[in-house]
C-alpha cells in the first residue's frame, strides 16, 4: 500500500483515511480491526485516488503516443574525432514534431552528467550541432 494511502486526507475531501501501521502494509499480513469508511460522496466518483500516479499515467500515455510517431532520419557512421582503427561512432537519428508544444514541448529538460546544456531546438541554418551532426541533419531536410 502506497505510504500516501495510509493516513491522511483523502484528495479533495475532509475524509480521514483509516491509519495503517507499516508492520500492516504487506498482504499477506491479516489486520482484523482494519475497518475503512465507506465512501459515497459524489465528489469522489469518477476521480483519480492519487493525483500523481494519475498524472504520471497520463504522460506516460502522451510520450507512448508521441514518440511512436518518429521517423528515422539517419542511421550509421558518424564521422568524430574520437574515432579510431578499432572504435567508432555509429548513431540513429529520429525526427519528432511537437507542433503545439503540448507533450515535449511542455517539458523542462534539466541536464544530466552526460548531456550538459541539453535543450529543445528548433531545425535552423544558425543552429550549431557538435562534429556531423549539421551534415546530417541537412541530408534529412
Amino acid at each position: 500500500m502506497h505510504i500516501k494511502c495510509r493516513g491522511g486526507l483523502y484528495p479533495r475531501s475532509n475524509v480521514e483515511r483509516f491509519p495503517v501501521p507499516d508492520e500492516k502494509v504487506g498482504w499477506s499480513v491479516e489486520y482484523e480491526n482494519y475497518k475503512p469508511v465507506y465512501h459515497s460522496a459524489s465528489s469522489l466518483h469518477s476521480r483519480p485516488w492519487d493525483p500523481e500516479i494519475e498524472e504520471k499515467k497520463d504522460w506516460d500515455r502522451r510520450f507512448r503516443k508521441f514518440f511512436s510517431g518518429g521517423k528515422a532520419v539517419y542511421k550509421g557512421y558518424m564521422d568524430d574525432h574520437r574515432n579510431t582503427d578499432n572504435a567508432w561512432i555509429e548513431s540513429v537519428a529520429y525526427s519528432f514534431h511537437d507542433d503545439t508544444g503540448a507533450t515535449v514541448g511542455a517539458l523542462s529538460l534539466n541536464p544530466g552528467d552526460d548531456a550538459v546544456g541539453v535543450q529543445w531546438a528548433d531545425i535552423t541554418p544558425q543552429l550549431k550541432l557538435y562534429v556531423n551532426h549539421n551534415q546530417k541533419v541537412d541530408e534529412a531536410y
